[in-house]
């Protein structure tokens, strides 16, 4: 291995342990090693100069530090989401432990540990980073996903392809150099992917979602988790039509913008909504699934399932405005 290229930044409000992890990293022939106290100075840090290895401490003074990961990921901050990212936590408890595993890190660890064991987790994660892998939930390293159960049939929802991404960490450590404009060819070309991947689960997401929504207005069994799935419905319909700019699915924007409109018209009154908005939002979610779905449909007969969408919304806008 070789440590000297490596452009690592410690973020940790804790002076003494900050210094002292700077220092064993040098010690190991670390060379470009970077710190600071404050999630706003790594933020700077990491707009200037993307790090190949980000050491960042749960419980940061002036923020937080899961957020910027987050941001991190989903390229919000910096030039490469990719960057590898090792958190330190204190006294984990199963949310907060639940909470940083969900922001998309390579590794965990909890303090207070042996110096070494530093030293052995990044050899690890230079030499064993795992493909990324995206739900509707996640973007972040696979994490071996949800194991299929005995006799269980297969579900091609759970079915999440593997993403090969730029490890920057290994590639120096193994003694590569960097070509700056490759890696950020090989960054846009697998956030290309990425968005891909992100678009279909949602539209898979949506379905399940519409699934328990429908019949528990039908039954007038509407539940505070039922309402929090209306709104969850809304904010992915956002994030899908922001997504969708220089996508392969641009054509699906006119529906997406339709389902924001039926959840929030429903989010108006989420106890007692128009029974014609839920029996659209079934119409809406079957169409979205298809239109993302280029195995059982073309562009073209996406065009026709949106049009058919479209012309029943509208038909129901002038509904609602003839009173």
């Amino acid at each position: 291995m070789s440590w000297e290229e490596v452009d690592i930044l410690l973020v940790d409000g804790e002076v003494q342990l900050r210094a002292g992890l700077r220092n064993i990293l040098m010690q190991e022939g670390y060379r470009g090693v970077r710190d600071v106290s404050t999630v706003s100075g790594a933020r700077d840090r990491i707009n200037e100069s993307a790090p190949d290895l980000l050491v960042v401490d749960s419980r940061m003074p002036d923020g937080d530090s899961i957020a910027m990961i987050e941001d991190i990921r989903f390229k919000r901050l910096g030039s490469n989401p990719f960057l590898t990212i090792m958190v330190m936590i204190w006294s984990p408890n199963r949310e907060m432990v639940d909470r940083i595993l969900k922001c998309g890190v390579d590794d965990l660890l909890v303090r207070p540990h042996a110096p070494m064991k530093v030293m052995e987790r990044i050899n690890y994660l230079a030499g064993n980073r795992q493909p990324f892998v995206v739900t509707s939930e996640y973007i972040g390293p696979d994490r071996g996903g949800r194991k299929k159960k005995e006799g269980e049939e297969h579900n091609p929802a759970n079915d999440v392809p593997r993403i090969e991404v730029p490890n920057t960490l290994g590639a120096k450590a193994a003694g590569e150099q960097i070509d700056y404009v490759e890696l950020q060819e090989m960054i846009s070309s697998a956030m290309y992917e990425i968005n891909d991947q992100r678009l279909r689960r949602h539209s898979l997401r949506i379905a399940a979602i519409v699934d328990k929504i429908v019949p528990a207005y039908q039954k007038n069994n509407v539940t505070p988790a039922i309402e929090k799935d209306v709104a969850r419905l809304s904010d992915i319909s956002k994030e899908i039509s922001e997504r969708l700019v220089d996508s392969d699915f641009e054509h699906v924007t006119d529906l997406c913008e339709t389902l924001d409109s039926v959840t929030s018209s429903i989010r108006i009154d989420p106890k007692n909504p128009d029974p014609r908005d839920v029996d659209l939002l079934k119409a809406v979610s079957d169409a979205i699934v298809v239109s993302f779905n280029p195995e059982k449909s073309s562009a073209e007969f996406a065009a026709e399932v949106t049009q058919m969408v479209s012309d029943k919304y509208r038909k129901r806008q002038k509904e609602l405005a003839a009173g």
